[in-house]
């Protein structure tokens, strides 16, 4: 009787052990599973963290070079102001000689044209006074 309790026993302690060893198996087959997938995703992280590296350098020189074109914007922008500044200075001094050579043009012009009226007007007296000695003689 003790030896079929002790066999009894065995039996269930070699049962324990198929089912022990059967979870160790797939307990093993589970890790190693785990370790590629830790691998794979330790690899994918190690490369993001390289493009963020890289996108975080894009991105400073991105920042300086939005810097300098704000700047030459700026440059830009006051360089037209003054060119602007200097053209309408220049213009407005173009329209004031332009404005006084009409004036002194336009006190030339008077004289000349009073002159021109009086020869018209000495031709039409002389062609008078021809005429007149004309029909006299």
């Amino acid at each position: 009787m003790d030896h079929q309790k002790e066999m009894s026993e065995l039996e269930k302690f070699h049962k324990e052990i198929r089912e022990s060893s059967y979870k160790s198996k797939e307990l093993t087959e589970k890790i190693n599973s785990y370790r590629t997938l830790h691998s794979r995703l330790l690899g994918e992280w190690t490369q993001m963290k390289e493009k963020v590296d890289m996108l975080n350098e894009d991105k400073r020189k991105l920042k300086a070079e939005q810097i300098s074109l704000q700047e030459s914007c700026e440059e830009t922008r006051r360089l037209c102001e003054e060119a602007h500044k200097k053209i309408y200075n220049l213009w407005s001094k173009q329209q004031q000689e332009q404005q006084r050579l009409e004036k002194h043009l336009h006190s030339l012009l008077k004289p000349r044209k009073l002159v021109t009226q009086q020869k018209d007007s000495a031709g039409k007296l002389q062609h008078h006074f021809t005429e007149s000695q004309t029909s006299t003689s």
